[in-house]
């Protein structure tokens, strides 16, 4: 299921072959992350039950006669698909067509597909298609690890998009240029809307002379392409890493009551930085973990092992225990692809092309509000180096997995076709201060698809905030009265950005104590300790007394401790701070300690 890039932290050369990207049952099947540079990539089985998994090379598939793992039902529940449709006609990718993308020959795949569709009460798909890399029939020989990777593919595309129809383009080999030549085949074939790659290597040389592959030909409807991301962490891969394919990571996920989702990222997620590829326009603003260089993934999807999705395999596995559950980015950019053939679909009832995945998706996909994405803020990855998610883009998740209602209908609206220029900075910037807020008001500029709003410090810029081409205001709270502050706000479209700044000192105040703590010097004392704050010239000790707040002790800045006496054996108290100036106050949180008794 993944790559090699030969010695962990030596970039490779263009590699003989591809590794597919996704074989991780909770018994995983994935190739050997240690294989030279230029050399072949030996399967190996991952087995364990649980997300960290052991290399065995006797272990065996963990099949069963019924399916195991997350099922389609679930999966588009997590993400609301199950809650989008185009005004009553289901949103299911009809009138399209995804390509997946493996190698060698799987031959009971449309068996399997129909098995899966009948145990999930899926559709067929209108059509389904098995060629080889040229479009014809001559099929290339079978391989075990490569006819599972087709299996999962073709599935979870299907499931997510059961109205589309399903073209598998099998290359000879996995030898680069045979998987370069099905790709080619894949993106010209008609009614292609979008292409899946579960596979990749190291990044090497002269990889972005083959980032070409991935563009919609001359004349032709928009292709969007898109790539696992890796299953082994840093460093990234291509084709993953190139800037003309949507980069797909990996999360786990926890389904809570009535399906909620919770999500993670996931230790093997891979991501990282590009060794080659200059950074895309589209990454600017949002991806702060470089600026000159390309970042991956993009975005990211259910990848865990530990729980899986429920694959048919009866090549693998027999005819009697089809059945297992598998992870990895492989199984997340398939479920990418069936999204964006959603998106076609409903562009295609209004009247628009399906997007162009270079030129349109991309940076839709990060100029859209954060608000469109499930940010995944815990999990750290455990390649070399080791990225942890967090607020924002990160190196794990990218911005992050679909909510999905909101991004299609985003997606299906979004310009067919790019602005002639950018437009003009935002005018009439204004601020208006107080004490610990402040007010950012500018005029409407044409053209613009929306704004961004960033503190700059030091040179370096900080994403306050992401609006839409209506909104001209927006209000920042929590400031430090007397502080000074610059600010820039760019004007953006799908052609580029402009900018203008501004700078402030917020009004005299007081700001909130911070760090209260309550500290027990007896069972009938504490000491109450907390951070002075900037405007206070005298502070106030609260109690709560069931009833009312009291003031219990008061102290002059800058002191900012005090000591409370007088109070019953093992009882709870509650106390908080009051930070007093002129006229100005500000209160702390409220802290709460039991005394001894």
């Amino acid at each position: 299921m993944n790559l090699s890039t030969g010695r962990r932290g030596q970039r490779s050369k263009r590699h003989l072959l591809h590794a597919p990207e996704a074989l991780e049952p909770r018994r995983a099947c994935t190739v050997s992350p240690g294989a030279p540079a230029g050399g072949f990539f030996e399967p190996a089985w991952l087995g364990s039950a649980t997300s960290t998994a052991i290399r065995s090379a006797a272990a065996a598939p963990m099949a069963a006669p019924g399916p195991t793992g997350f099922t389609p039902a679930q999966i588009r529940q997590a993400y609301g698909l199950d809650r989008v449709d185009f005004g009553g006609t289901p949103a299911d990718g009809r009138g399209t067509t995804i390509a997946i993308v493996t190698a060698y020959d799987s031959p009971n795949i449309a068996a399997d597909l129909a098995t899966f569709n009948a145990t999930f009460g899926i559709p067929a798909p209108p059509s389904f298609r098995k060629v080889n890399q040229t479009g014809g029939t001559a099929l290339p020989a079978y391989n075990a690890i490569w006819s599972t990777e087709a299996c999962l593919d073709v599935q979870w595309a299907h499931a997510i998009a059961p109205g589309a129809s399903i073209l598998l383009v099998e290359a000879r080999s996995n030898a680069t240029a045979d998987m370069l030549a099905a790709v080619r085949y894949a993106r010209s074939a008609p009614g292609v809307v979008a292409v899946s790659m579960s596979w990749g290597q190291g990044e090497y040389a002269g990889e972005t002379v083959d980032d070409a592959t991935f563009t919609t030909p001359a004349g032709q409807p928009g292709v969007s392409f898109f790539a696992a991301s890796g299953d082994h962490g840093a460093p990234g891969i291509y084709p993953a890493m190139s800037p003309n394919v949507v980069a797909v990571g990996g999360t786990s996920l926890k389904l809570g009551a009535g399906g909620a989702a919770v999500e993670s990222a996931w230790g093997r997620s891979g991501g990282g930085i590009s060794a080659y590829q200059p950074r895309p326009a589209y990454q600017a603003g949002i991806v702060t973990q470089t600026t000159t260089r390309r970042a991956n993934p993009d975005v990211a999807l259910v990848s865990d092992p530990a729980t899986g999705l429920a694959v048919c395999d009866s090549k693998a596995h027999g005819a009697k225990t089809p059945w297992v559950a598998y992870g990895g980015t492989s199984i997340a950019a398939p479920q990418w692809a069936g999204i964006a053939a959603i998106v076609a679909q409903g562009r295609a009832l209004r009247g628009a092309a399906p997007l162009d995945g270079r030129k349109e998706l991309l940076p839709a996909l990060y100029a859209l509000p954060s608000s469109r994405f499930r940010d995944i803020v815990s999990g750290t990855s455990n390649g070399a180096p080791r990225y942890a998610a967090g607020p924002g883009y990160d190196l794990v998740t990218g911005r992050g997995t679909p909510m999905a209602a909101a991004l299609i209908h985003d997606l299906v609206a979004w310009p067919g076709t790019a602005p002639s220029a950018a437009p003009i900075a935002p005018a009439r910037l204004a601020l208006s201060v107080t004490s610990s807020t402040a007010t950012l008001t500018w005029g409407a500029v044409a053209g613009a698809t929306g704004y961004r709003l960033y503190e700059t410090t030091g040179g370096r810029l900080t994403l306050l905030g992401n609006y839409d081409a209506a909104t001209t205001t927006a209000t920042l709270t929590g400031l430090v009265p007397r502080s000074t502050h610059s600010w820039r706000l760019d004007a953006w479209n799908a052609t580029g950005s402009s900018s203008a700044t501004i700078q402030g000192t917020l009004a005299a105040g007081v700001a909130m104590p911070t760090a209260v703590t309550v500290t027990a010097v007896s069972a009938t004392t504490v000491d109450v300790s907390w951070t002075g704050a900037g405007g206070a010239t005298r502070y106030s000790v609260l109690m709560w007394t069931g009833r009312a707040a009291r003031r219990v002790a008061a102290v002059t800045a800058p002191a900012t401790t005090a000591r409370i006496a007088g109070l019953t054996p093992g009882s709870t108290v509650r106390f908080a701070v009051r930070a007093e100036g002129g006229r100005n106050t500000a209160t702390s949180a409220w802290v709460t300690l039991t005394l001894p008794g």
